[in-house]
């Protein structure tokens, strides 16, 4: 899975002291943004790849801006020659599940259940397309998956990832409950973020905990059923909570609140960057200026440590 993106690329300088500013975008979320020096030279932004930000389908945009700023407006804005690197590349590591359809994927396509009820088995014609639709979706790979068949109401716990068809998982932790005429709730501690009735002909995808802390998608039927044979395919791509339709996926939710925190790390190489962009922004004169003011205190400091001496 992608871990880390870096990035190289190269700006042509301007006469401008306003530097170019870069933006990189994955999936249409900011990853980082910092400040160019704009020297001609190659420069290289390192950013992590959080996993909330991935999908089946990724799209990396970096956007280069350059606002001239002057005195009086006198600078006619231009465009100006830049470029990414081939040198440019994606840092991957193992993947981890997160409780999200995106971070089951490597256990998913590795090895994993697919769980449905006897009934299923007595209305093949029916269910088959159902089922293929949502395993295809949750990319559950065809060659190494494993099928079990559960027989009554009893939940199952399954040994590995799965997929479970309107069977209850021994131990999940569920956000969502499945009522009947099509209600459908999704309640995160003590909020319900969705409560309502009448979502005929739909069904929910969420992905649970099961007992031994393995990881899987659990699918539900919403109201009456839908005849999937006609279906649009879909992907499982964002979230945890997905509500499905014969379009696909009609709303998404994502239970688990917000974005982890950036590590300390991380938080001090974007201060220093901070730092050294602002730096790097200066006019000449500027840090010139400031250079001397520095080695000026510091020469007083010399002075007075050997007066003391």
């Amino acid at each position: 899975m992608p871990k880390q993106l870096v990035l190289n690329v190269v700006a042509a300088p301007s006469p401008s002291t306003t530097p170019p500013i870069l933006s990189v975008y994955w999936n249409d979320t900011m990853l980082g943004s910092t400040q160019l020096k704009a020297e001609g030279a190659p420069e290289s932004l390192t950013l992590q790849v959080p996993s909330h930000v991935l999908g089946m389908r990724n799209v990396l945009r970096a956007v280069f801006q350059r606002q001239p700023l002057s005195h009086n407006c006198d600078e006619i804005p231009q465009g100006f020659p830049v470029q990414v690197l081939p040198t440019s590349h994606i840092v991957t590591g193992p993947g981890r599940a997160d409780a999200s359809f995106v971070g089951l994927l490597p256990d998913m396509t590795d090895r994993a259940t697919l769980v449905v009820p006897q009934r299923y088995l007595e209305d093949a014609v029916g269910s088959l397309p159902v089922v293929i639709r949502t395993a295809f979706a949750s990319g559950m790979s065809p060659g190494s998956a494993e099928l079990m068949v559960a027989a009554g109401d009893a939940p199952v716990q399954p040994n590995q990832a799965f997929l479970s068809m309107e069977v209850p998982v021994q131990g999940a932790s569920s956000s969502t409950s499945v009522g009947p005429n099509g209600h459908l709730r999704v309640r995160n501690k003590e909020i319900d973020w969705v409560d309502m009735s009448g979502l005929d002909r739909l069904s929910v995808a969420e992905v649970v905990g099961a007992q031994g802390g393995r990881q899987g998608i659990l699918w539900q039927r919403l109201g009456e059923a839908s005849d999937a044979a006609d279906a649009r395919p879909y992907l499982l791509s964002r979230g945890d909570v997905a509500l499905v339709g014969r379009e696909g996926v009609l709303a998404w939710l994502d239970t688990r609140g917000t974005a982890p925190n950036a590590s300390e790390g991380a938080a001090e190489s974007g201060t220093a960057g901070s730092v050294a962009a602002w730096w790097h922004s200066q006019p000449d004169a500027v840090r010139y200026t400031l250079l001397a003011v520095l080695g000026l205190i510091v020469l007083l400091l010399l002075a007075r440590l050997l007066r003391r001496r």
